[in-house]
């Protein structure tokens, strides 16, 4: 990526792939926050900041591992142990 630290929304889209209404959806959403990964021009304009944009990708990836790493069992997981002790998907008998 370039070495300035905001583009425009163009030339951002040309170096990521992203698509303008991809980078709306984030502002709109609150996903990202002016002043961090995009700040207004005086003239109104939006402009991306590159190390913002680096700063949120981070800390996503880190997120996205942390998930992955305390994910819950799959449910053939569970059925197999459920199967493995007799138990079964049933609630238990009244009282």
């Amino acid at each position: 990526m370039t070495s300035a630290n905001y583009v425009t929304i163009k030339k951002f889209c040309e170096e990521t792939g992203y698509t303008p209404e991809a980078i709306s959806s984030k502002i709109y959403r609150g996903d990202w926050l002016c002043g961090k990964e995009f700040t207004k021009a005086p003239d109104g304009r939006i402009l991306i900041s590159i190390s913002g944009y680096h700063k949120w990708a981070e800390t996503n990836i880190q997120a996205s591992q942390r998930v992955a790493q305390h994910r819950l069992p799959s449910a053939s997981t569970i059925e197999d142990k459920n199967a493995a002790n007799g138990s079964g998907c049933s609630p238990l008998p009244l009282t």
